[in-house]
């Protein structure tokens, strides 16, 4: 599954299919199977083969940005403002602050702009300011610069011991 900015949802099946408009604007899609997938569009939609859940509101606190899940019952969302929310399942948790910033960081350079679960004892989330983390099952760690300050807009990890993120000007960095 794919969802472009207007909303619109394409399955592939073998072949693409037509727009599907499901709701307006989503940010991060993840699906573990063709009847789980689990968008962020500020609030969280889920997918159960047939159709999308209406979006819910699940963090006052910021927008949320991106989202990896691993299981059906087990997702990690990260948002705007440096907090994670988990699925278990059936709800999501409360907004934890784990790359809160600082006052010598700019506005918006804790943003979790990308987070990817290999398992639920393995994930990693990047932020806007250079800066990635890792959970292994109970805790997040620091955050932690791997890109001089430049925006990192996406990560993807196979493995437990091999990720790929991407910063903002393309450049390609690697986790071993």
């Amino acid at each position: 599954v794919t969802v472009d900015g207007e909303g619109d949802a394409y399955f592939y099946e073998g072949n693409w299919s037509s727009a599907v408009n499901a709701w307006g604007g989503p940010n991060s899609i993840s699906c573990v199977s063709p009847t789980f997938c689990m968008a962020t569009a500020g609030g969280t939609s889920r997918w159960d083969g047939r159709s999308w859940t209406q979006p819910q509101d699940v963090d006052t606190s910021g927008q949320l940005d991106a989202v990896s899940c691993a299981t059906a019952s087990f997702c990690v969302a990260g948002d705007s403002v440096g907090n994670i929310l988990a699925w278990n399942g059936t709800s999501w948790s409360v907004p934890e602050p784990v790359d809160p910033g600082g006052a010598t960081q700019s506005v918006g350079s804790n943003a979790l702009s990308s987070v990817s679960c290999v398992n639920p004892t393995f994930c990693i989330a990047v932020d806007s300011g250079g800066k990635a983390l890792s959970f292994n099952g109970t805790a997040w760690s620091a955050p932690g610069p791997i890109d001089g300050g430049t925006g990192l807009a996406s990560v993807s990890c196979a493995t437990t011991t091999f990720c790929l993120a991407v910063d903002k000007q393309g450049r390609v960095l690697t986790y071993r």
